[in-house]
């Protein structure tokens, strides 16, 4: 019996000599790291997780989850690269490495779409402390539709480099389409159908004016032959379904295009911006 436990707690002696003498030094993350430089993201991050399984200091634990959570990141898992990161405890980081973990954080939640938890990471940071963090900081305000903070923003930033030149390039052309469509459905309301010549749609402005103009011709002779009833009851309801109907119509286009130009614009800026950090980091 004696023996048997002798033969049980050898490898974990052996395993926790090992892990001392590493924790001494650099060395502990040798094995991870070989993992992590030739991309093989899934042995990397397990390799990190058996660390921090062996320690019990704090700030080393921190490290390691912050290695293993750029694991993840790096492999496209982000919901794993930020159930990682929620495991960090803050109490035990300075107010620089708070802020690495809160942009980290805010870049997973950017990179999976969930936008309005990447801005509350974000808006944690101190804005003026950010530096790299402002580019994300926009992005995200972007692809949340903010973007009278964002040009803002970007003004204030970009002024410190003499880059006005390219804030006109980006922010000039925001709001136009959006003035475009505005005027297309306030044409539509006096002109039926005419509004569908402001987005392109010839076709259907010309079949949404014939409809109103013969359902209305209708109505307006069933008045003015006395046939009273035919203009209640079947004159008005024809003319107003299709000039409502016209009108929700051009509506639903709208939706459309706006949804594919806020797609365009926020990828747009996002180029830009990128550029533009590109330009500044050189």
């Amino acid at each position: 019996m004696k023996k048997f436990i002798i033969i049980f707690l050898l490898p974990l002696l052996f395993l926790s000599i090992n892990y001392l003498k590493a924790n001494n030094s650099d060395s502990i993350y040798e094995k991870a790291e070989k993992y992590f430089n030739k991309k093989n993201y899934t042995y990397a991050a397990l390799e990190y997780e058996r660390l921090i399984y062996l320690t019990s200091n704090e700030v080393f634990k921190n490290q390691l989850l912050l290695k293993k959570s750029y694991c993840y990141k790096l492999d496209t898992n982000y919901q794993a690269s930020i159930e990682t990161l929620s495991r960090i405890n803050f109490n035990a980081l300075n107010i620089e490495m708070q802020d690495t973990v809160l942009y980290e954080r805010s870049l997973s939640y950017y990179l999976l779409g969930d936008f309005k938890n990447a801005f509350y990471n974000l808006e944690l940071i101190n804005i003026n402390k950010m530096n790299h963090s402002i580019y994300l900081y926009l992005l995200t305000l972007n692809e949340l539709e903010r973007w009278d903070e964002a040009q803002q923003i970007f003004l204030k930033h970009i002024k410190k480099y003499d880059l006005d030149s390219i804030y006109q390039e980006i922010y000039s052309n925001i709001n136009m389409k959006e003035k475009k469509y505005n005027v297309a459905i306030v044409l539509s309301h006096v002109v039926p159908g005419f509004g569908y010549f402001i987005l392109g749609k010839p076709k259907e402005a010309f079949t949404s004016m014939l409809l109103n103009t013969l359902t209305g011709y209708y109505t307006v002779s069933s008045f003015i032959g006395g046939y009273y009833a035919t203009g209640v009851i079947i004159g008005i309801p024809f003319f107003l379904r299709f000039y409502f109907g016209g009108i929700r119509n051009l509506k639903n286009i709208i939706k459309e295009k706006e949804m594919k130009r806020k797609i365009e614009l926020n990828q747009y800026l996002k180029e830009k911006i990128i550029e533009i950090n590109f330009i500044l980091d050189k």
